[in-house]
């Protein structure tokens, strides 16, 4: 089958409220195949938030047209987090990337303060690198459908 294609979906970062517990990226495997992530991992604004499978208890197996949840800042919502990591994002701006084992930078995402406090930053489809202001965040993990 082809490869995976693994895109970050999702990014909740200014919560109604304290941003702890809830702050995630939610990442998307857009490909026909499965992907296990260790190695892989998320970054802010180049500096690392996240390595995959570096710790025993992160899920790192994507299926096809599955889901990945990464809680930051404490994440302790529902669905129960993939992995979850004490690093916070921040309300105003940052370029989130995923990079994979190789050094890679697979996808990016840009994010400024025009995402209302409550609101998450979804992308407007699998083909497109845009984003929108999602009005009801909708984090999904491995256990989750497309």
């Amino acid at each position: 089958p082809p490869p995976p294609r693994i895109l970050i979906s999702e990014i909740f970062y200014d919560a109604e409220g304290s941003d702890e517990g809830k702050e995630f990226i939610e990442l998307y495997n857009s490909g026909e195949g499965t992907s296990d992530l260790v190695g892989w991992s998320l970054r802010r604004d180049g500096a690392s938030l996240a390595t995959f499978g570096s710790k025993s208890e992160d899920n790192t197996v994507m299926h096809a047209h599955g889901f990945l949840l990464a809680g930051f800042n404490n994440y302790n919502g529902l669905p129960v987090h993939d992995l979850v990591r004490s690093a916070s994002l921040p309300n105003t701006a940052a370029e989130i990337s995923l990079v994979n084992p190789e050094g890679i930078t697979v996808d990016v995402v840009r994010y400024s303060a025009s995402v209302a406090a409550g609101e998450s930053f979804e992308r407007n489809s699998w083909e497109s690198g845009e984003f929108h202001p999602q009005a009801t965040p909708t984090p999904r993990n491995s256990l989750s459908g497309s």
